[in-house]
C-alpha cells in the first residue's frame, strides 16, 4: 500500500508539473510569444481604466483593437447591434470581427474572446489576455495555408450577459461557425485548462490530446456546468456550435476587482 501510495504521489506531482505554464518566449520568436502578447494587452488597455460596455473608455479600446487589425493589413468588420440577455439587460454592441478564407468553403474554425470589462477593474486577464491571444494567432496565420475558414470574433458587452455573443448568433454568418474557442479567466494566474466542451466531442478532444502542452479534466465540466457560470460559448453551443472553452483561475481573489490589472497578470 505504501508504495502504490508513493507512486500515485510521484505521478499526481509529474502531472503538475508538466501543467504548468512554460516560460515565456521572447519577442523575436517566430511562434506564440507570450512577451508580445503582453506587450499588446498594454498597448490595448492603455490607461488602464475600467472599460464596460457602452463607456467611452471601452470606445478607446474597440478603436485600438480596430487599429491594431488595420496594421496586419486586415479588414475587420464592426457589428452594431441591439441584444438583451436572459436576466433582462438590453444594450447596443460593437462586435469586431475577421474572417480568413479558407481551401474549403466551411465550416470556419471560430476564436473567441470579449474586449469589455467590469466597471471594477481593468479586465487584463478577464479577458484581455483572450484578446491578445486571438490576435497572436492571427498575425500567426494570415499568410498561412488554411484548411477551414478562420473567424476571429472579438465580443462587446460579455460582462452585461453575454451580449456580445446573443447579437453575433443573430448575424447571418454564424451558420457557418463549426467549432467556437473561447478564451476566458477567472484569475489572473496559472495554466489555462480546457475546462468546457460541448456534447459529441471525440473529434476535438483528440485534437486537444494532440496538443504540445493539452490541459483538461473531464471532471471539471461536470462540475462547471453544475454552476451557475456562463461564457460567450454558451451561446454558441446553445445555437448548434461544437467547441471548446479555455481558462486560468489562480489568483481568484482578483477576478472582477481593481487588480485585475497588467501588474498582476501572470
Amino acid at each position: 500500500r505504501l508504495i502504490l501510495l508513493v507512486a500515485c504521489l510521484a505521478a499526481a506531482t509529474l502531472a503538475l508539473l508538466r501543467a504548468g505554464p512554460p516560460s515565456p518566449a521572447p519577442r523575436d520568436a517566430p511562434d506564440f510569444s507570450a512577451t508580445r502578447a503582453r506587450d499588446t494587452i498594454a498597448e490595448l488597455l492603455g490607461d488602464g481604466a475600467p472599460h464596460p460596455i457602452g463607456a467611452p473608455a471601452n470606445a478607446a479600446v474597440r478603436d485600438r483593437l480596430l487599429a491594431r487589425l488595420r496594421a496586419l493589413g486586415l479588414d475587420p468588420e464592426v457589428q452594431h447591434a441591439f441584444a438583451c440577455s436572459g436576466g433582462g439587460t438590453c444594450a447596443t454592441v460593437d462586435n469586431v470581427l475577421v474572417w480568413l478564407p479558407g481551401q474549403v468553403a466551411g465550416p470556419a474554425v471560430a476564436l473567441l474572446s470579449h474586449y469589455d470589462s467590469v466597471p471594477a477593474g481593468p479586465g487584463a486577464a478577464d479577458d484581455m489576455q483572450g484578446v491578445a491571444i486571438s490576435l497572436a494567432t492571427l498575425e500567426l496565420l494570415r499568410d498561412a495555408p488554411r484548411r477551414n475558414p478562420l473567424a476571429v470574433i472579438f465580443t462587446d458587452g460579455e460582462e452585461a450577459g453575454l451580449l456580445g455573443a446573443r447579437a453575433f448568433a443573430e448575424h447571418p454568418r454564424f451558420a457557418e461557425i463549426g467549432v467556437a474557442i473561447n478564451a476566458e479567466a477567472r484569475g489572473t494566474t496559472g495554466a489555462a485548462r480546457m475546462f468546457e466542451t460541448s456534447d459529441g466531442n471525440a473529434a476535438l478532444i483528440a485534437a486537444l490530446a494532440d496538443a504540445p502542452r493539452p490541459s483538461a479534466q473531464s471532471l471539471s465540466y461536470e462540475v462547471y456546468r453544475r454552476l451557475p457560470n456562463d461564457t460567450d460559448l454558451t451561446v454558441f453551443k446553445r445555437h448548434g456550435a461544437q467547441g471548446m472553452n479555455f481558462a486560468f483561475i489562480g489568483g481568484v481573489q482578483r477576478y472582477h476587482t481593481p487588480r485585475d490589472d497588467l501588474a498582476h497578470l501572470d
